[in-house]
């Protein structure tokens, strides 16, 4: 009967742990394609609609397309955009809307309607399943925008953080402090590199990011941000490849070595032991208010545990026996650090990153809580919490938004949990 009682006790434990990595990942799963069809699921515009027995299509029309429609404020029939109208007070035939048949515009009315509370028009009633906050904008059309909006600062900071962290991480484990030999033109070839691949990678096309996020087209956004990060990589190979060229030139053509451990090592120390908040208060002040800088911020606050841990992991790596081999065969530095070195830490960083990505979630609901970093326009679930303390008795404002923070980190946690064990 003992042994019994212990097999059903693990039987009920592996459940209760296959049960929690299920829901972990479908809630993630449903929670990126809330995040992707945001637009398709929160709109005051009608998927479909008849008016006057002719149909119309207002979430894919672009706005050039237009029609005689009547206007609600005169009443009169207008030329106007088809995507544009306000489609709830026109006397429709026939309607499919959204699931979430609202938007996140600010009305300036200051209403608290609590949850299943009704909105009635002339064709149809809809119902705020979660409420409404003080500006008069229906929650759950806010936390399916705030869904994209976390994700895009979380997934964001997430890749820069471990672009900074593995990069510098790497370069300082497996150099050292004697490994990495240049000469005085790759060193100024360096140098030169990164600051010109900085300013046509990001300072130029700075506007064009901005436009991108604060247009919510994160996949355009992020599509800048790579393109940027390879204009960087590319120039500093292009004038650390010109200054070696310049060897004929004696002054450049003397090696030294770089002693690039000690200078990553003292940086991340530094950043370390200065207060994170003082940071990101610095920069947030030095920034425009978008969804870029936000993860500007984020990701150059917090990628120095990430380098440490890398750091950590590229230094034993470079002792074992296939790198030494590589290195006899005269494979170049670059080569071993991006072919051997790197994709042998990567795996056990993932469970860290995944973990990272909770963390950084969190990040942004505290800073949209205090509202940094985000404009005014952007939705996001601090902000709703944000609207609670002015609103104590309205409890949908920070039950459903700290349920979606909760969830979410939760989720990504036990998800890293899982995959760590099962290295």
């Amino acid at each position: 009967m003992r042994y019994l009682s212990s097999y059903k006790a693990i039987v009920h434990s592996f459940s209760v742990l296959f049960l929690a990595r299920f829901v972990a990942t479908v809630f993630l799963c449903l929670l990126v394609i809330t995040a992707l069809f945001a637009d398709f699921l929160s709109s005051e515009k009608p998927v479909y609609i008849v008016y006057n027995n002719k149909s119309y299509y207002p979430l894919f029309a672009s706005k050039t397309a237009c029609d005689s429609l009547p206007n609600t404020r005169s009443g009169k029939q207008t030329w106007q955009s088809v995507a544009e109208a306000d489609w709830k007070h026109i006397p429709y035939q026939k309607a499919i809307w959204t699931l979430c048949p609202f938007d996140t515009k600010y009305t300036g009315k200051l209403k608290l309607q609590p949850p299943f509370s009704h909105e009635k028009t002339e064709n149809q009633v809809f119902t705020h399943y979660f409420g409404t906050d003080r500006q008069d904008i229906d929650v759950l059309a806010s936390i399916i925008q705030g869904t994209k909006t976390s994700l895009s600062v979380g997934i964001g900071g997430l890749l820069l953080m471990a672009f900074l962290g593995i990069g510098l991480g790497g370069m300082a484990g497996y150099f050292g402090d004697t490994k990495w030999v240049l000469t005085r033109g790759q060193k100024y070839g360096i140098f030169m590199g990164i600051f010109l691949g900085f300013f046509y990678g990001f300072y130029i096309p700075r506007f064009n990011i901005e436009a991108a996020f604060l247009s919510q087209n994160v996949g355009q956004a992020m599509l800048y941000i790579l393109v940027g990060i390879g204009i960087l990589i590319g120039t500093i190979f292009l004038f650390a490849w010109i200054g070696k060229k310049m060897g004929f030139i004696s002054f450049l053509n003397q090696k030294t070595a770089f002693p690039i451990d000690k200078f990553i090592t003292q940086l991340t120390d530094i950043q370390m032991a200065l207060p994170v908040i003082l940071i990101v208060i610095a920069l947030s002040l030095m920034l425009p208010r978008s969804l870029f800088s936000l993860i500007l911020i984020i990701g150059f606050s917090y990628y120095m545990g990430i380098a440490r841990l890398t750091r950590s992991l590229a230094s034993q790596v470079r002792n074992l026996p296939y790198i030494e081999a590589a290195e006899a065969l005269g494979l170049s530095q670059i080569r071993i650090l991006t072919k051997h070195i790197l994709p042998n830490v990567l795996p056990p960083l993932i469970s860290i990153l995944l973990l990272s990505l909770a963390d950084l979630i969190l990040l942004e609901a505290a800073f949209s809580f205090i509202n940094i970093g985000l404009p005014i326009e952007t939705v996001s679930w601090g902000k709703i919490l944000n609207q609670a303390r002015d609103s104590p008795d309205s409890w949908w404002l920070s039950v459903f938004p700290a349920l979606m923070i909760a969830g979410t980190a939760g989720s990504l946690k036990i998800v890293a949990h899982f995959r760590a064990e099962s290295q």
